[in-house]
């Protein structure tokens, strides 16, 4: 997954808590990405059935 608020790579100068932050930030994106993704494909196979169901 490739879909990152920013592509800048973290300078060699931060202190470990700061990198564990930004890998916990990363994580969450992912995590909300997703939760996104499954969101809609679930929205389009609600509305695919509502199709289905007024065509029978």
């Amino acid at each position: 997954m490739g879909a990152h608020a920013s592509q800048l790579h973290q300078p060699q100068d931060y202190k470990p808590y700061e990198k564990t932050r930004t890998v916990f930030f990363i994580f969450i994106e992912e995590v909300i990405l997703r939760l996104l993704a499954e969101s809609r494909k679930a929205e389009e196979d609600t509305e695919s059935e509502e199709i289905v169901q007024t065509n029978s």
